[in-house]
């Protein structure tokens, strides 16, 4: 049975890495995370749009 994680997301390179090396490792990555303050309606990283 593989390990459900849940990965912090920040839609940029790093996160992109983290994700495709904790595929390999085997793990099932059961949501993608990330924060969207209210004030700005875009998340701090990279500026993704909430919808």
């Amino acid at each position: 049975m593989r390990k459900k994680v849940v990965l912090s997301w920040s839609g940029g390179k790093d996160s992109c890495l983290a994700l495709d090396v904790l595929i390999k490792q085997g793990y099932e990555v059961a949501c993608l995370l990330t924060t969207v303050p209210k004030e700005i309606g875009r998340t701090f990283g990279h500026g993704e749009k909430r919808n």
